[in-house]
């Protein structure tokens, strides 16, 4: 007898199975390629037992999911990133560069802005020091009354009480938290009175001091601050580290300004004669040889150096950056305190 061919499989279960597993696997490979993940969230059918059924059945396996999602992607045309590495990371833009600036204050509240900075017109009096934060376009200004204006984008944080100073004691400096979130203000006697993020890290006000304190600065940190005395002597508080002082030299005139340099890591003392003195901090120059027409007052960072006001609005620029203008030759300018951005 011939031998009969054993009939075809055609058993409509292994069909609808394998069709199944077929719509299945494209799904998951078009979720996956477009970056979805419905399955991964909502699903709980078992793959590898739909697998197995279709292989005791004499079914051929199916390729993986990985295989499908990248067969289905070259069908589709989709080549998203994120199914092989991840989705991309957004980039930040960079920081536009700081414009230099600075700003000069008069006693009688004027402040005269150069470069980036603006002038203001503030309407108070009795102007002591001004205080800037040296990435922001803002100043703050201390009055004899106690009272600190914010200019700019910086934020007022309070005034002085000033009832509750001694007899005689005066207002003297204004010091500021290098974020802009606050400032000290510091009277001759040495106390320290804090306004925003500024802590009291000590102060001089029971100390005898040969010679009234006369300026202030802030750490880069924030956290710490120095003090000078016209005397040459330098007061390290906080995370301010002590580099020397004037106080045991013979100085021709007193001290006026204290500047950090760059880093923060060192700083520049300034004699109201122009004299400067380096401490940890590169010389860049003085003026004790200059005949000045007024003694300078103040002096703030700028670049890789410092700047020096005199009390008739001249600007002494000892950095790397452009000189960007000055009051000299006005009379009566009365200058009082230099800010500078950079």
């Amino acid at each position: 007898m011939e031998a009969v061919a054993p009939p075809t499989l055609h058993d409509h279960r292994v069909l609808g199975t394998v069709a199944a597993a077929i719509s299945l696997f494209v799904v998951v490979a078009l979720s996956i390629a477009q970056g979805g993940d419905s399955i991964a969230q909502g699903s709980s059918l078992d793959l590898g037992a739909e697998l197995a059924a279709l292989t005791e059945l004499g079914g051929e396996p199916l390729a993986s999911p990985a295989e499908a999602a990248n067969a289905a992607a070259s069908a589709t045309g989709v080549n998203d990133r994120r199914t092989t590495m991840g989705a991309s990371l957004p980039t930040t833009a960079p920081a536009p560069p700081i414009e230099p600036g600075y700003v000069m204050v008069r006693a009688d509240g004027a402040v005269h802005g150069f470069g980036a900075a603006a002038s203001v017109a503030t309407g108070e009096a009795g102007i002591v020091d001004a205080a800037g934060v040296g990435s922001v376009d803002g100043t703050w200004i201390l009055g004899t009354d106690g009272v600190v204006t914010a200019i700019g984008a910086l934020t007022d944080f309070g005034d002085v009480e000033t009832g509750l100073l001694l007899p005689g004691e005066q207002l003297a400096a204004i010091a500021a938290v290098p974020d802009g979130s606050g400032y000290w203000v510091v009277t001759d006697a040495g106390r320290v009175i804090t306004f925003g993020t500024a802590a009291n890290h000590g102060d001089l006000f029971d100390a005898p001091l040969n010679g009234s304190v006369v300026a202030a600065v802030g750490t880069p940190t924030g956290s710490g601050y120095y003090l000078v005395g016209s005397d040459g002597g330098v007061f390290a508080f906080g995370d301010a580290a002590y580099r020397g002082s004037m106080a045991a030299a013979e100085l021709n005139a007193p001290l006026v300004d204290i500047a950090l340099d760059r880093d923060g890591g060192g700083y520049w003392l300034i004699g109201a004669d122009g004299g400067v003195f380096a401490f940890d901090a590169e010389f860049r120059g003085s003026l004790n040889d200059a005949a000045l027409n007024e003694p300078i007052v103040a002096a703030a960072p700028f670049g890789d150096g410092y700047l020096l006001a005199a009390a008739d609005g001249g600007i002494f620029n000892f950095s790397e950056l452009p000189f960007l203008g000055s009051l000299s030759g006005q009379s009566g300018a009365g200058i009082v305190g230099l800010a500078a951005r950079s």
